[in-house]
């Protein structure tokens, strides 16, 4: 009996030790007010990417004259887009061209807000510098007003793309050595053969001093009404086309003419 009572004796001492080690039991009220304390873990933004190239050519003629390779990557917060336009075939031999153009800024509620913008040509590298703060966009040794909305050459792809205007509008895009206003005007849907497939497109174009530039524009970007957030693919024009001054005009399409391959 003395043994008996003896074990009992020794369990008892190691329950009382455990108990003093061990935390004190927590009421389900007071495990979900500790949890609420807790500061929540945030997601790290979600990083996308692509890169699209546009084949140029000159009005209808099939003869694919450059590439312009248009490289994208966006989280939902920020954005960089680069772009390297490079004649090829014998217009390459003849007079060989490569400019590089990067754009870098914010992914806001009304699209893209640029920050800076680099135009790399072979002679003389443009640049602007957007202060959102301070209202003012830098370029070469001057300072002009910086108005809502305003693009660079390079992001203004993206933000009609995103916005697929409905109605005629203005815009200031600073080029690196000038801000220029564009006339946003609306042409109407129409139907492109884009991949072998019929796709609806809008139909704007943009007015400046030097050039008409026609922005063929996918309709899914664009919503009707109600607010929005930034797609997880960067919205780009399906078709593009330059008319300037002199009557030349450039077209750039997502898919080379079928004699130009």
């Amino acid at each position: 009996m003395r043994r008996i009572s003896l074990e009992k004796s020794l369990v008892a001492s190691v329950l009382v030790a455990l108990i003093a080690v061990l935390p004190a039991p927590t009421s389900r009220a007071a495990k979900l007010k500790e949890a609420e304390a807790k500061p929540a873990a945030t997601e790290k933004p979600v990083s996308r990417q692509g890169t699209v190239r546009y084949y140029v050519r000159r009005g209808d003629d099939p003869m694919v004259l450059a590439h312009i390779d248009y490289e994208w990557r966006h989280d939902g917060k920020s954005y960089e887009l680069r772009s390297v336009f490079e004649t090829v075939g014998m217009l390459a031999a003849l007079k060989p061209t490569r400019t590089a153009m990067a754009s870098q800024g914010e992914v806001s509620a009304e699209g893209l807000r640029p920050l800076s913008f680099r135009n790399e040509k072979k002679k003389r590298t443009d640049t602007a510098e957007f202060d959102w703060n301070a209202k003012t966009v830098s370029y070469r040794d001057e300072k002009a007003a910086l108005l809502a909305g305003t693009q660079d050459l390079l992001s203004l792809y993206a933000q009609l793309a995103w916005l697929v205007p409905r109605e005629a509008l203005d815009i200031s895009v600073a080029t690196g050595s000038k801000v220029e206003a564009y006339r946003i005007t609306a042409q109407g849907e129409e139907k492109l053969t884009v991949a072998k497939k019929q796709i609806a497109a809008v139909h704007v174009s943009a007015q400046t001093d030097d050039e008409r530039i026609d922005f063929w524009l996918p309709t899914l970007a664009n919503v009707s009404s109600g607010k929005r957030s930034f797609p997880a693919e960067m919205p780009l024009p399906l078709r593009v086309r330059v008319t300037e001054k002199s009557g030349i005009t450039l077209v750039q399409s997502l898919e080379p003419p079928a004699q130009g391959r």
